[in-house]
């Protein structure tokens, strides 16, 4: 082979080295650019699906005037007896205070004590709580009433699905399908997403009672009426 010949050889070679480093790099940054889009639309997905159905607000449920000069948020499961105890304590409180427009309150529903039961009744409950508030959001705090006076004791299966549909009724649904939408449990991806989005986002107990981003760290009457005065 002539030295022109080998020249060219080399050349060649080179040639097809560099293509193939151009290529390589093009398919890289074009399947970067894809996981990049494919990262950002799953974060987007994840993000709407924790903020819920409506008229479900960033995964709450907002209730009172929209300009109440004090927005407060109550985090809560419910299994859990404290919850329980502090709407049987100064529920009362939050809800004159509500009515009196001196604040608004938001619900803010998660499923962490799912292992107090046998049945994930944490999980149920919360997805027939959405189930009522998409099919009749004023009945939604009748429903949450009832359900904290049937709270079932830690440790047992807690309420079947027929008999937390029968306090939906009780608390004034009608809506045909909300049976299939308990039974089937519609809305369990959205309790579960919007659960870890809680606890991603620092919640270390239920219940947690917030006025305007700031907890309340006495959830008593007394407590909550000073909150609201701020």
């Amino acid at each position: 082979m002539s030295a022109r010949d080998r020249l060219s050889t080399r050349l060649t070679a080179a040639v097809a080295v560099l293509l193939l480093i151009v290529v390589a790099g093009i398919v890289w940054a074009v399947s970067k650019a894809a996981r990049d889009k494919d990262s950002g639309a799953a974060d987007r997905e994840r993000a709407a699906l924790a903020a819920g159905p409506a008229p479900f607000e960033s995964g709450r449920l907002r209730f009172g005037d929209p300009a109440a000069p004090v927005t407060l948020v109550l985090i809560e499961d419910f299994q859990c007896p404290l919850c329980k105890s502090l709407d049987t304590v100064s529920g009362a409180t939050i809800d004159a205070a509500v009515e009196d427009g001196k604040a608004a309150i938001e619900y803010d529903i998660v499923a962490v004590l799912d292992a107090e039961s046998t049945t994930e009744y944490s999980s149920r409950a919360a997805n027939a709580s959405v189930c009522v508030a998409v099919a009749d959001k004023e009945k939604w705090r009748a429903f949450r009433a009832l359900a904290f006076q049937r709270q079932p004791a830690t440790g047992s299966a807690g309420l079947g699905d027929a008999e937390l549909i029968d306090l939906a009724r009780q608390a004034g649904v009608v809506d045909p399908g909300l049976d299939e939408c308990v039974t089937a449990r519609r809305h369990r991806d959205f309790v579960a997403a919007h659960t870890r989005a809680d606890v991603a986002g620092g919640l270390l107990r239920v219940p947690m009672l917030l006025a305007d981003g700031t907890e309340v760290v006495s959830p008593t009457p007394e407590g909550i009426t000073a909150a609201v005065k701020r």
